[in-house]
């Protein structure tokens, strides 16, 4: 799959049908979620005057965040067989 951003690839990757559709969906909620939780971070960073990276402190997050981010982090699990799919 030649796409770059990842949610072409996901969805290039379902449309292939290399990946169960409700994995593609996990996958791209954990990615979305993972990305704006960094996006606040960075944007936090510059409130406080420090250069953004992306490096994240989960520390600011109340519980449910925190638990939306570990589900997110371990939806992550299988990606490396996932990929090793794709590309066969």
């Amino acid at each position: 799959i030649a796409a770059r951003p990842t949610e072409e690839r996901l969805r290039l990757l379902g449309e292939a049908n290399r990946a169960p559709a409700a994995e593609i969906a996990m996958l791209d909620r954990a990615h979305a979620l993972i990305i704006s939780l960094l996006l606040e971070q960075q944007r936090r960073d510059i409130m406080s005057g420090l250069k953004p990276s992306n490096m994240a402190d989960p520390s600011w997050l109340d519980a449910q965040g925190k638990t939306r981010l570990k589900k997110a982090l371990s939806s992550l699990d299988n990606i490396a067989e996932l990929a090793r799919a794709a590309m066969f």
